[in-house]
């Protein structure tokens, strides 16, 4: 019996089906970081949410491609993607929504698809075509809209700016592990480097101190544990599986397009909690979803240059 290969129209959908799943969960990380930063410094809370999602992603990879997995990696380059990549990335996140707040970091992050477009017209030759940048320009409309309705609570400078860095080191950390890591499974892709993002924020964690004291309040069973395991295992844990999956199918540019979506996906949260229904942030949705679509009709993802 021969088997055939998925064609270019699945590998598409399953890829957008991803990233929406990887930027619904990582929405919900926007609310929980908010209440766990009301108790905990943001570094150690960095520390903590990479903790948890290593804790999660490296067992969960070992039970399922055991120990022969750890042979022929390159550690030099895993630690590298995963240290600065989503270790620093993720302590200018936290650091950023402790001086703003989630409207305005997820607000910043609406510049994904900007950075990793740009990633790819420089290190993967993709062209920057009239189909594609309308589709970009549609997506950041969309986020605009999709954002509207939380403006007056902006809180633009330092906080800011820490954000588009994050953003700019977790896009080139996610092309990165596409395509440098790509012997490893898509799960080992995941695991690895948030190990050694969680080792390499330990270190600077560790010498400030009060380290042992978030961890408790943090991982409090009667307090905040379950905002924690949601805000480390589920928000950038399975998000990021579900991430990754989606940028090796459309690549990092339209998988990054998805971002703008995330205050549909926040505000969908918060009304299923008994919040009002937004309807500018449901058309903003829709508008990035249609910029999406355009990006990426009669389109393949670029070749990476490896």
């Amino acid at each position: 019996m021969t088997v055939t290969a998925p064609g270019p129209a699945k590998v598409t959908l399953s890829g957008n089906l991803f990233t929406a799943g990887a930027m619904v969960i990582w929405a919900a990380g926007f609310p929980a970081g908010d209440v766990l930063l009301r108790q905990v410094d943001p570094l150690h809370l960095a520390t903590i949410r990479m903790t948890l999602a290593a804790a999660l992603l490296v067992p969960l990879w070992l039970a399922v491609e055991g120990k022969d997995a750890l042979r022929g990696i390159a550690w030099r380059r895993v630690a590298l993607v995963g240290g600065i990549g989503f270790g620093i990335s993720a302590w200018f996140l936290t650091f950023a929504q402790d001086r703003t707040d989630g409207v305005t970091v997820a607000i910043v992050a609406a510049t994904t698809p900007v950075v990793g477009i740009a990633l790819e017209c420089a290190l993967d030759g993709r062209r920057l075509t009239a189909r594609l940048f309308a589709g970009l320009l549609l997506a950041l409309a969309g986020g605009i809209l999709a954002y509207a309705a939380g403006l007056g609570s902006l809180h633009f400078g330092l906080g800011a700016l820490a954000m588009l860095v994050s953003v700019v080191l977790y896009c080139w950390g996610s092309r990165a592990t596409v395509t440098d890591l790509a012997r490893l499974s898509p799960l080992g892709r995941a695991a690895l480097p948030f190990a050694f993002a969680a080792l390499t924020l330990a270190i600077p964690s560790l010498a400030a101190g009060g380290f042992a004291r978030a961890l408790a309040v943090t991982l409090d069973p009667a307090g905040t544990l379950g905002v924690a395991l949601l805000y480390g295992m589920g928000s950038i844990g399975l998000s990021q599986m579900l991430w990754l999956l989606g940028v090796e199918r459309l690549g990092i540019g339209v998988a990054s397009m998805h971002f703008n979506a995330a205050p549909f996906y926040v505000m969908v949260i918060a009304w299923s909690l008994g919040g009002g229904f937004n309807w500018a942030q449901t058309l903003g949705a829709l508008v990035v979803l249609a910029g999406v679509l355009i990006a990426q009709r009669g389109a393949a993802a670029p070749g990476p240059r490896r």
